[in-house]
């Protein structure tokens, strides 16, 4: 229904992450210290990671099992723990779909907009669906809880459609706190550093070279001065 809603303009290119082969990290270390391209598994992940990078925005659907994330989605985000490190998909707008026959829907999405956050992921918002109370099928049907629904996924749709025509958008505080946290790699690691350095990141406030309000402009500044007296401490 999301991808009916954002209309013909868009393409959409689906990864179901269940019918992959993904196999489980060994914490060898290699994409940390060396480069993912090391890694002893030759499986599906980087093709799935040079697709979304390839991509304008990304649309993340999950259901919540045992208040998380299923086992094969944790297992990719686990495989590719680097790009907290070196946040490849820099500022592609991402919605978050959840869906949950009971509760964990909002703990399933502060984590997953975490980890958008932390591969460079701009999040422009998520919903959570109960799905016994939204599909016509399920025992607890309501039509009133499935017209709401429907509703907010269309209005996300419309914010998502937005920023995917609008990628210029001024970043929130978090964007900026997330931005110089995820900075303090390049104080423990050379291959984390050289990454940053080879993108003009180190000197910066944010992704990109973007004009910034003075409360912002010094919220950023002293965020970055913190991280970097941390980061001398832990060098």
């Amino acid at each position: 229904m999301f991808e009916k809603m954002l209309g013909e303009e868009v393409i959409i290119n689906y990864i179901q992450l269940s019918k992959v082969d993904i196999r489980s990290c060994l914490g060898c270390d290699q994409c940390f210290q060396v480069s993912e391209k090391n890694c002893p598994h030759m499986d599906s992940v980087q093709s799935i990671v040079k697709s979304i990078e390839d991509s304008d925005g990304i649309v993340i659907a999950s259901p919540v099992y045992a208040y998380q994330v299923p086992g094969q989605f944790k297992t990719f985000i686990d495989r590719t723990s680097y790009l907290f490190h070196r946040p490849t998909f820099m500022s592609k707008p991402a919605v978050i779909i959840t869906t949950t026959d009971g509760g964990g829907g909002k703990a399933v999405y502060d984590y997953l907009k975490m980890t958008l956050t932390g591969w460079g992921v701009k999040c422009v918002g998520g919903i959570n669906i109960i799905s016994t109370r939204y599909f016509h099928e399920r025992e607890q049907f309501d039509i009133k809880y499935h017209d709401k629904k429907t509703k907010q996924l269309s209005e996300l749709s419309q914010k998502f459609l937005k920023q995917l025509k609008n990628s210029d958008k001024m970043p929130s505080y978090y964007d900026l706190f997330m931005f110089n946290c995820l900075r303090s790699k390049t104080y423990t690691s050379e291959v984390d550093k050289k990454y940053w350095v080879d993108r003009g990141w180190m000197n910066r406030l944010y992704f990109k070279d973007i004009k910034l309000p003075l409360f912002k402009k010094s919220f950023a500044k002293v965020v970055k001065y913190m991280i970097h007296q941390l980061g001398k401490k832990y060098s």
